[in-house]
């Protein structure tokens, strides 16, 4: 794996490294002895301990110096052998072990504005398309990228490569590529990208603002029309996403930045096609949903619905009613029949007229009862806490199942504060029902058991909570809910759209300018003094009937639309006419009678205001593009590194890329009351007065429902030994 293209200090940008800049880079990402404290002393024994105490210290510069000389020989007698061609041809010395140990394993390092530019622009020979010690950006299962170091490239066959077939003798298979990164195993290519950060240092943010209008063009686009060459099961995101680039990055106003795009990287088209694959990334998920299994997620409830869609609102809240009515009810009753006598609902021991009435001491104070009541806690013991545990790690979003995915796109629009208020009510009431509801509803099972005293009754109370548990799914399995899925599928594409969509930036001037390094006063200029940037209900409506701002395919379209409505062609219509669908009766009828409030309720329709074309004509060609002669100067790129008060874009330093610990550090979050007090904060500094006022009642629910949650293991672990001796 020969670096071909490379930053290189005072050359050319199509210059290629020499041997010894080969060796010096890796060299540098070797990170120091290849052994550590981790590894144990017995298990390299034969190692010469005084060959290890040669490995001169980080501040002996002078031998410092000659051992890189000494690797640098190593190196070339390396080059890019096997293992096996290695040992039978060299001599392998303790300098060749040690390169390669840095080699196939590096050890992490900061990370530098050089090595994130390195990745865009280097050419991997081999067929793999990064190499170890490359910094790139992952795809967690919290659906968040996140920039990590490549630790290894493992190489394997494909399963049906059978390399004992006669035909195949001296032959090699087409190799497939996994890649460790941070604390990720066996990733895709697809699960990787190369990071933004250089590619902002490369291209500027004008590509990132094409990729804003590209999902805006994309949501107008698609239809929820089944059998329509337009519906989100037909259409085909990458590449539609992928022509509208090649349209703009030709256009003449764009010539500064196709200058770049043409000679960075020199001759290898590396860094080009890096950059498509970055910004085509949420079209690429939007096409691999198609193979998402909604049919078989029995996690999915009425209440993700309304959290996807932001609409359908009878039934959720009738399952809400009926799922607090019924244990309420029976809490109740329960409560009101005083079984254990007057004044001794919550006491361990019955009156004495309960215990001396046999007839009403029933199975209390039995064996027969303590057992059954042991029965059944050991079952919330071993059951029922895991998997109310799994549900909370689920709903929080950082599990690798279609539910937890949904949910981390959801807390990501969340936390954007992108969401609508239908959306904002489902998502919580979704996360609660879940998580602190599943625990306090065992928990008054647990309550009115105790206090049955009849062992048949006890059987039958847990048969009914489980019932009320499945309510919310229970509907969604019916077949008139959501016949093959297709609400939740196409709800599912919007929420890709929402999250990577900057709602809240582009609705906002100064974030918009900030964001994508744009001039205030030329950004006013084009939207007339818009303060809601590129927001514009109005304006958009104006703009649907400018032809010139449209393609010659749509303004064909938009033609032939006109004339089948004109025309009253009903089969023309459907054809050419996009026409909104809404999810439930409710939402439907107060469109008609409110298109201009509930149209964005439609799926696809969310961001119609945003569809503001003639704003985008004139921003689109407005961010600046970096002078190159700056950009691949590695004495400067060296000397800017990522850190924890100023990190690079999509690097957090302090969970890395772990799942669990990026939970952990959400629920720590909660329950110290930080994130709360920051969301209070930015909504209010942004007068965003609606979303704070729900905020602040969701903030004090929110911490109630994690001490529920967290705390209910600890209370059906002491309840197994408490409750059968006082029943």
């Amino acid at each position: 794996m020969s670096h071909k293209v490379g930053i290189l200090p005072q050359t050319s940008l199509g210059g290629l490294l020499s041997a010894y800049e080969q060796t010096s880079s890796v060299l540098k990402n070797a990170g120091g002895n290849i052994l550590n404290d981790d590894i144990l002393e017995e298990d390299y024994e034969d190692y010469d301990e005084k060959e290890r105490n040669e490995i001169p210290e980080e501040g002996d510069e002078e031998e410092k110096g000659k051992n890189d000389v000494r690797l640098a020989e190593e190196a070339a007698k390396l080059g890019d052998l096997t293992l096996t061609e290695l040992t039978s041809s060299v001599e392998v010395s303790e300098g060749m072990v040690e390169l390669m140990i840095n080699k196939e394993f590096p050890t992490a390092k900061k990370v530098t504005l050089t090595d994130c530019i390195n990745t865009c622009v280097v050419d991997e020979d081999g067929g793999n398309e990064y190499a170890a010690g490359d910094w790139v950006e992952i795809l967690l299962p919290d659906m968040k990228w996140r920039l990590a170091m490549v630790k290894r490239v493992v190489k394997q066959a494909p399963d049906d490569w059978n390399w004992n077939a006669p035909e195949n003798a001296g032959q090699e298979p087409d190799w497939l590529y996994f890649y460790n990164a941070g604390l990720q195993r066996m990733l895709t290519v697809d699960q990787l990208r190369s990071p933004e950060q250089g590619l902002r240092a490369i291209f500027g943010a004008r590509p990132f603002l094409f990729q804003q209008w590209a999902l805006l063009k994309y949501e107008s686009t698609v239809r929820f029309q089944e059998d329509h060459p337009a519906d989100f099961t037909e259409m085909n995101a990458q590449e539609f996403a992928h022509n509208l680039f090649d349209a703009w990055i030709i256009d003449p106003r764009n010539s500064d930045l196709k200058k770049v795009f043409d000679e960075a990287g020199g001759e290898s088209k590396v860094v080009q096609e890096e950059l498509l694959d970055h910004i085509l990334k949420p079209f690429q998920l939007i096409d691999e949903m198609e193979e998402w299994e909604f049919e078989d997620e029995d996690q999915i409830s009425c209440f993700t619905y309304l959290a996807v869609l932001g609409s359908g609102y009878v039934v959720p809240m009738l399952c809400f009613l009926m799922q607090f009515s019924i244990p309420t009810l029976l809490m109740r009753a329960q409560f009101r029949s005083q079984n254990r006598g007057e004044g001794h609902n919550f006491k361990c021991a019955m009156s004495n007229e309960v215990f001396n009435d046999e007839d009403a001491r029933g199975d209390f104070s039995s064996l027969e009862g303590a057992l059954m009541i042991f029965c059944v806690l050991v079952y919330y013991l071993f059951k029922v806490v895991p998997d109310t545990m799994e549900h909370f790690y689920n709903t929080a979003g950082t599990a690798d199942n279609l539910y937890s995915k949904m949910m981390s796109l959801r807390k990501t629009i969340f936390v954007q504060g992108d969401d609508s208020i239908g959306q904002m009510v489902g998502f919580k009431l979704d996360l609660y029902m879940n998580t602190a509801f599943e625990c306090l509803l065992y928990s008054a099972n647990l309550y009115m058991i105790f206090h049955t005293n009849d062992i048949l009754d006890v059987i039958l109370n847990s048969l009914a909570i489980e019932f009320v548990h499945q309510l919310d799914e229970g509907f969604v399995e019916s077949n008139w809910y959501d016949p093959k899925k297709r609400f939740i599928k196409a709800g599912a594409i919007n929420l890709v759209l929402q999250a990577n969509l900057r709602l809240e930036i582009l609705s906002d001037s100064k974030k918009f300018c900030k964001a994508f390094d744009l001039s205030e006063e030329e950004v006013m200029k084009a939207v007339g003094e818009n303060k809601h940037g590129m927001k514009n209900a109005a304006q958009s409506k104006k703009d649907r009937g400018n032809m010139s701002l449209f393609s010659d395919e749509e303004k064909l379209k938009i033609r032939l639309g006109k004339s089948a409505i004109k025309f009253k062609n009903q089969s023309a219509i459907a054809e050419y006419v996009k026409k909104p669908v809404f999810f439930g009766a409710v939402t439907l009828s107060l469109a008609k009678l409110f298109p201009e409030t509930f149209m964005q309720s439609a799926v696809f329709y969310r961001f119609k205001a945003f569809r503001t074309w003639s704003y985008w004509d004139k921003v689109m060609w407005m961010a600046p593009v970096p002078d190159m002669t700056a950009t691949f100067d590695a004495g400067k790129t060296d000397k800017i590194e990522s850190t924890v008060s100023k990190p690079f874009l999509n690097h957090d330093i302090l969970a890395g890329t772990d799942p669990l610990q990026v939970f952990i550090r959400e629920v720590m979050g909660v329950l110290t009351g930080i994130t709360f007090i920051k969301e209070i904060i930015r909504h209010g500094g942004e007068r965003r007065w609606v979303v704070v006022m729900f905020r602040l009642a969701d903030g004090a629910i929110e911490w109630l429902a994690y001490v529920v949650q967290l705390g209910f293991p600890i209370f059906i672990f002491f309840s197994v030994f408490v409750v059968p001796v006082c029943y």
